[in-house]
């Protein structure tokens, strides 16, 4: 059996990514998408057959699909991506049982990395506190949005129009943010950045609750992640209404765990 790795373009691997996604019970999700999309693109090909493709980015290892036949050929193709790539580390969502059982053949621990989070319902958000706005930020609150030093690329998510900013009778109190998915055009992931003085007021689930209203009306469909150590995040996004629904984990690997055994 010959195993062998080429190199594809971005353009090329988007069609095989879009559909492992699609096979998900679950398709909101940023962070995985993302980092495949703009990952290095690898097609695996066994016996001169194109049945798969990889996807390694700078710290690991997000996709490693292949066509049904093949799955048989899971660990032997993986062995080589790793051995190749010299990748020893993974992603995988818990939504993703294929991925989560791949990895873990070579896995040596595992950790949360981020929690994922969907607006299950409408009538779930929250009404926000009395006073609290939202605008599209523009040209006059990019002084603003670059000294909370929120975003490094504040000024083009600005011009892109993903940014608001929120006041609470008329004074900035804080950012919302609503991100396009990069596969998905109904899902919008949304954010949120309160200043320190505004904290635990309830400005951040009210922030969270007005961008999630914007993006129903707009036919769009919210979610939301978190890093997992970042408990307070996911409190308030939990107490603007949304419902976490699952868990990225890092895994980290032995690319020579059956050569030793």
């Amino acid at each position: 059996m010959d195993i062998r790795l080429t190199e594809v373009e971005p353009s090329d691997a988007r069609q095989v990514v879009e559909e492992h996604h699609r096979l998900q019970s679950y398709t909101g999700d940023f962070f995985l998408g993302s980092r495949q999309l703009e990952a290095r693109h690898l097609a695996i090909e066994v016996d001169g057959q194109r049945v798969g493709l990889a996807a390694v980015g700078g710290d690991g290892l997000s996709l490693c699909t292949v066509a049904p036949p093949a799955v048989r050929l899971d660990r032997q193709i993986l062995e080589t991506v790793l051995s190749e790539t010299g990748a020893t580390q993974a992603y995988a969502a818990s939504w993703d049982r294929h991925h989560l059982n791949l990895f873990g053949n070579f896995a040596t621990g595992i950790d949360n990395q981020t929690y994922q989070f969907e607006l299950l319902r409408p009538a779930d958000l929250r009404p926000p506190l009395p006073g609290v706005a939202l605008s599209i930020a523009g040209d006059s609150d990019l002084d603003y949005l670059h000294s909370t030093g929120f975003l490094d690329d504040s000024d083009d998510k600005a011009a892109k129009g993903e940014l608001r900013v929120a006041r609470l009778d008329g004074r900035r109190v804080g950012i919302g943010v609503a991100h396009p998915h990069p596969l998905h055009d109904a899902r919008v992931d949304i954010g949120m950045y309160t200043d320190p003085p505004a904290r635990r007021t309830g400005i951040g689930r009210s922030i969270l609750a007005l961008t999630a209203q914007q993006v129903l009306a707009s036919g769009g469909r919210p979610t939301a992640g978190c890093w997992w150590a970042n408990w307070q995040s996911r409190r308030t996004l939990e107490s603007a209404g949304l419902t976490c629904i699952g868990t990225i984990f890092r895994l980290e690997l032995d690319p020579d765990r059956f050569r030793q055994s």
